[in-house]
């Protein structure tokens, strides 16, 4: 390597900020915890209407058998040449 290059290669140096300019740029916004409160307001359902909403359809044990079926390969292609 030539010393030309090499000193082309030290120009490009990391600029070094102060820690306290790091600092400053991602200081956490704290709000009051009233606010976070109010902003996440869970509405409360009645249970009646969740159990409706969330109806789970019960298949046959049959039917989830047959759209599981794992295919069983032979031992002898698992196993790589």
């Amino acid at each position: 390597m030539s010393e030309t290059s090499f000193l082309n290669r030290i120009k490009h140096k990391a600029v070094i900020t102060p820690f306290e300019s790091v600092i400053n740029t991602t200081k956490a916004v704290i709000t009051p915890f009233e606010s976070v409160i109010n902003t996440t307001k869970a509405v409360i359902t009645p249970f009646e209407s969740v159990i409706n909403s969330t109806k789970t359809v019960i298949t046959p044990f049959e039917s989830v058998i047959n759209t599981t079926k794992a295919v069983i390969t032979s031992q002898s292609t698992a196993y790589f040449p």
